[in-house]
């Protein structure tokens, strides 16, 4: 048995070195997130292609998305809930594994139930998962309060232990 030490600096150099730029860029990157995140806020009016220009960053415009979605066009999923929890113009930050991420909502636009491209299977199919919960945790409950039950976790623990 090899007791645990502390590598050698000599057999880590190179990795450390990686780590701490790698750490460098990331601190640098969301100082100039937070200052693009700024300089939207102050100026709702101000188009965020040029901000984004000015800073150095890259642009893109989302096309609109609905509230389920997973990730849109390189948003990842807590970016789109902490956009459907904001209003229009609203500055929304957040990273992903690679980069910083500062987002202004341009608009909600309603979803319309009666278009002809309106998918509520997904949450048809969400409300009665969750019914079909309901009805389940009831029934159960209704069950346990007519035959109380007693579960006597050692003797099972014992039964399997000498099994």
């Amino acid at each position: 048995m090899i007791p645990a030490a502390v590598r050698p600096l000599a057999d880590v150099r190179d990795q450390v070195i990686a780590d701490w730029q790698q750490e460098q860029r990331a601190e640098r990157a969301a100082k100039k997130a937070e200052e693009i995140a700024a300089r939207l806020k102050q100026g709702a009016k101000a188009a965020a292609q040029d901000v984004a220009t000015q800073a150095g960053a890259s642009f893109a415009m989302t096309s609109p998305f609905t509230r389920d979605a997973q990730s849109v066009q390189g948003l990842p999923a807590e970016m789109v809930a902490k956009l459907f929890a904001a209003k229009p113009n609203d500055v929304v930050t957040g990273n992903t594994a690679d980069a910083q991420v500062v987002t202004r909502l341009k608009e909600v636009i309603p979803a319309d139930p009666k278009a002809a491209d309106a998918d509520l299977a997904p949450v048809r199919a969400a409300v009665e998962q969750g019914m079909q919960n309901d009805l389940v945790a009831e029934f159960t409950n209704a069950l346990r309060d007519k035959y109380p039950v007693s579960i006597h976790r050692q003797r099972i623990d014992q039964f399997f232990a000498s099994n």
